[in-house]
Order: structure tokens, then sequence, then C-alpha cells
């Protein structure tokens, strides 16, 4: 068959045809030149139709021949000259195609010849000829040519929509990972600012408590009628009478000593360990550790 390779576009434009108006092959055409330019809108344009249930093959720029005659026949458009061609298909001598041109000066008025078995597909370098091939194709079997052409491209869209759908859900994952990500590292930069805050408070604190300690160092307190002094971060190395008890705080355990007039001072660990001591403690005793407290009382 001619023209196989443009089937799809060509059941494309049958299966719209009925909607756009006129055809090449339609009987309604007004005019034959109006004719000649709904069938040619280029020079290379071609097509298939219906006449009369038989699918004719059109091509644009091309004539046939081995005619049948020399003498054309008057034809107001391109389906009249395809009727003509399947009037004479069962005779002696059967149209297998059939060439039509407007005649440009009446309008409304063309030429049809008809061709034999045997003719020849010629180009016409002037594009005044329409080549109309009568095939053996009915309507029946080319809608369903062209609803196969359908399936195959309504697959085909199927498959292409599919892909974008995909293409849109996998950009739409991509997003939220990286929006997680991005809220992580947020969460992950707070954490570490408040951590900072935190790490910078506790460092203040603790230099407060430094300078605290240092004033307080060697003052004169009274505890239970008793005089005391205070040395933090102290400790001394004797150990020669002492009696360990639990306090949660060093007051406490300043006045488990201050209430035992025999108890002449009393060191205090950072872990709630208190020691009250029988024996005289002074300053020439004393050195620095970091975790215990010393009081001596008098």
């Amino acid at each position: 068959m001619l023209y196989k390779s443009a089937l799809v576009l060509l059941s494309l434009s049958l299966l719209s045809s009925a909607q756009q108006g006129p055809t090449c092959l339609s009987p309604t055409t007004a005019g034959s030149a109006s004719n000649k330019a709904t069938c040619c809108p280029s020079s290379n344009s071609v097509g298939e139709e219906s006449v009369d249930g038989t699918i004719y093959e059109y091509k644009c720029g091309h004539y046939a021949d081995n005619l049948i005659s020399q003498k054309g026949q008057y034809s107001p458009n391109a389906h009249d000259c395809a009727r003509k061609c399947a009037a004479q298909a069962t005779s002696n001598t059967p149209c297998h195609a059939a060439i039509w041109t407007a005649e440009s000066n009446q309008p409304d008025i063309g030429i049809c010849y008809l061709s034999q078995a045997g003719f020849t597909e010629k180009a016409d370098p002037s594009g005044k000829w329409l080549l109309l091939v009568r095939t053996d194709r009915t309507g029946s079997e080319c809608q369903q040519a062209i609803d196969d052409a359908v399936a195959v491209n309504q697959g085909a869209c199927d498959q292409e929509l599919a892909k974008k759908d995909q293409e849109k859900l996998d950009a739409v994952a991509v997003n939220q990972q990286a929006c997680q990500k991005s809220l992580e590292k947020k969460d992950q930069e707070k954490t570490q600012a408040v951590d900072n805050e935190k790490a910078a408070c506790t460092r203040a604190v603790n230099t407060a408590k430094s300078d605290c300690t240092k004033q307080s160092n060697g003052r004169n307190d009274v505890l239970g009628k008793r005089n005391y002094q205070v040395y933090y971060q102290k400790h001394h190395r004797n150990k020669e009478k002492q009696v360990m008890l639990k306090t949660p705080s060093r007051h406490l355990c300043w006045e488990a000593c201050a209430l035992d007039s025999a108890c002449l001072s009393a060191i205090w660990q950072n872990n709630g360990l208190c020691w009250k001591n029988y024996f005289k403690v002074t300053t020439a005793n004393l050195y620095n550790h970091g975790a215990i407290d010393t009081a001596i009382f008098w």
C-alpha cells in the first residue's frame, strides 16, 4: 500500500476530520479551487479517505500515466473524480487511479483523468495535479487500522504520562529528603547553640563561684556560738582522730562540728561525706584539693 509510513498521522487526521469541516474527498466542498487548497495545504501533502466505502490514497504534486482516455472529464471536486473512478472499477478497462486538478480560470470546475492498471506514479513539478489511488481496502478495514494506530499511540502516551508522573514523584521525594536534611541540620544547629549557651553559663557560674570562694576563704563566721573559718578547696594531711558521717551539704557538716564541743575542724567532700576532726588544724597544715572544703573551729 502507498504511504503506509504515514498511517498514524493519517489515522489521527481521519479521526478529527469530522469536527474540522470539509476534507479533501468531502462531497460538500464548495468550488474546485477551494477543494484543491483543502487537499494540498503544501506541495507534498498526502492522506487517505473513504469514498462510498472504498479507501482512496491521495498525494499532492503527483500524477499517473497509462490513461484510459486522453479526454478529461469535468469534476467540481476531488470527491467527484474519485467517484468517476469507482464507477468504472468493474468495466473492461477498470479504473485503478485518477488524477484531478482545479481549473484556475473556472473556480467551480475541475478536470479528472482516469488511469488503468499498470500506471506509473510520477512527480508533478508544477504542483498542479492531485493523484487519487483506489485501494482494495474498505472503510471498516481503515477504521480497524485507525483503531490499532490509536491504541498503539494511546499506549505510548500512557507510558509517557506514567514516566512524567514518576519523574514528578521522584522530584518530590528528592525535595522532601533535602527539606528533611535541612530541618535536621537546623535542629542540630539549635541544639548546638543551646549546648554552647549552657556551657558558657556553666563556665560563668563556676568562675563566679571560684571568685566567691577566693573572697570567702579565711573569713570569720559564727555557728552555734562557735567561731570558725572556712577554707574552700583545701584539705589537711592530719588524720589522727576523725569521725565520718553523711551530710548533703557542707553547712550541715559545719553544723555537726559546731554542736560537738570536742570537734576542732571538719572537712566536707562534694560527694556528701563529712569528717569531724578532734585535733587542732592550722592553715599551715592545709593544701589545695579541688573536691574538699575545710572548716577550722575554736
